[in-house]
């Protein structure tokens, strides 16, 4: 088994390793450790593999590694291919709205996410669950399409077929994808944002745009980072179209936290950082 190496966790930053490492280890499994400045051919080259299995591992593999497997390596990948390769399909449903999403098999090649597909399965996108939630949903349905199309792709009776193009696109995701700006961001998308970039890159704006949201006074400096953890939304007759008496739904923050500071309330955020 190919994986990540240990990584340092928690206030100690002690080496820990992830999941599957781990049990990978407690079922004495081969493990291979990976990281983008290591050359894995040679390693994988020394042992006798028929078939690989490739699940959220976010690294373009090399045309050598994947014909060292006589029966090529297979991909769990957590959309509807064609639509969303890249580093963060889930990410990207979310934020551009979609209702459905699913999982799809693929024979991996030198591309990107850009091989056969073997089988492919939707599901709903439910906005009432964490994101979390949805991923481990989706990666147990890529398990069981894996298992139900196992021997026959084994056995080559499998129908393969090429992934046509899309302009629905899942780069990875940056720090500077997380900030909103309340002045002229929506609430559905504040929610999206939030669902989706949290825990990383996190969803944050600035002290002095929340100030300008709601008229108020920033009582701290202006441009520190506030990372939004949650919102609701309310009705409001104050809108820009004074002749218009249609209700806008604004946003109200609910949890924040200012840089280097505790996750707090609203009220206690604008008694310490607004007039």
């Amino acid at each position: 088994m190919v994986t990540t190496e240990n990584k340092k966790i928690g206030r100690k930053q002690i080496l820990t390793p992830n999941p599957v490492k781990k049990w990978a280890i407690e079922n004495n499994i081969i493990v291979i450790e990976f990281n983008e400045s290591k050359d894995i051919f040679e390693k994988i080259n020394k042992l006798n593999v028929e078939l690989g299995v490739v699940c959220y591992f976010g690294y373009l593999i090399s045309k050598p590694v994947i014909e060292k497997f006589k029966k090529g390596i297979l991909n769990i990948h957590p959309s509807l291919l064609p639509d969303y390769r890249g580093a963060a399909p889930l990410e990207w449903a979310i934020l551009n709205g979609e209702t459905t999403t699913g999982v799809t098999l693929i024979k991996i090649n030198e591309k990107f996410d850009k091989g056969e597909i073997v089988a492919q399965e939707k599901t709903n996108l439910d906005y009432t669950k964490s994101k979390k939630d949805i991923y481990e949903n989706l990666f147990t349905i890529g398990a069981t399409l894996l298992n139900d199309n196992l021997d026959l792709y084994i056995n080559g009776k499998s129908k393969l077929t090429q992934q046509a193009n899309s302009d629905k696109l899942a780069p990875k995701l940056t720090k500077q994808d997380g900030y909103i700006n309340l002045l002229n961001t929506d609430k559905d998308m504040v929610e999206r944002k939030i669902m989706a970039l949290n825990p990383w890159p996190t969803t944050y704006t600035t002290l002095q745009n929340i100030a300008t949201y709601y008229n108020l006074k920033p009582l701290k400096d202006m441009n520190i980072k506030v990372i939004i953890h949650g919102i609701s939304g309310k009705q409001s007759e104050t809108i820009a179209n004074k002749q218009t008496s249609t209700p806008k739904v604004e946003v109200e923050l609910t949890k924040v936290q200012p840089e280097g500071k505790d996750i707090m309330s609203w009220e206690e955020f604008k008694n310490g950082y607004l007039n």
